[in-house]
């Protein structure tokens, strides 16, 4: 069962906003011999679900096939007084259409995609693996 932020709730609508706005979320997944694996990605929040890029058969995507319980974190905490910790599910995504080009995702990277020398289309034939994950439950804000 997905969990939906509630707006009118001061901290959930900041919460909110900020995955809108921050460019790094941090992914822990479980690797097969059950020790934790941790990384920063790019992402974009879908309003329930977020979604991110990666590359085929990294440590991941591997870990998620094989167990896709998943938390992220907001990557600022304002020296702890932001601290954003969410539980979900993961799905690897195996659509062509569904790629870093998707107008709202290469519009939110834009900026960086151009520092590195990027498109999101040339990202695109790197991070080719796309994973949505279901937000089930927000453990901090």
């Amino acid at each position: 069962m997905a969990f939906h932020l509630d707006m009118s709730d001061p901290r959930q609508a900041h919460t909110a906003e900020r995955l809108r706005a921050e460019e790094i979320l941090w992914l822990a997944s479980v690797r097969p011999d059950g020790r934790p694996h941790l990384v920063p990605v790019w992402f974009l929040w879908e309003g329930e679900t977020i979604l991110l890029f990666s590359k085929p058969e990294n440590q991941k995507i591997r870990n998620l096939r094989q167990n896709p319980a998943v938390s992220v974190s907001l990557d600022g905490t304002n020296q702890g007084d932001e601290v954003t910790v969410l539980e979900g599910v993961a799905a690897v995504i195996d659509d062509p259409e569904v790629t870093t080009a998707l107008p709202a995702y290469a519009s939110k990277y834009a900026a960086l995609l151009a520092e590195m020398g990027w498109t999101a289309e040339t990202m695109a034939k790197e991070y080719s693996q796309a994973i949505r994950i279901t937000i089930t439950r927000q453990i901090a804000s």
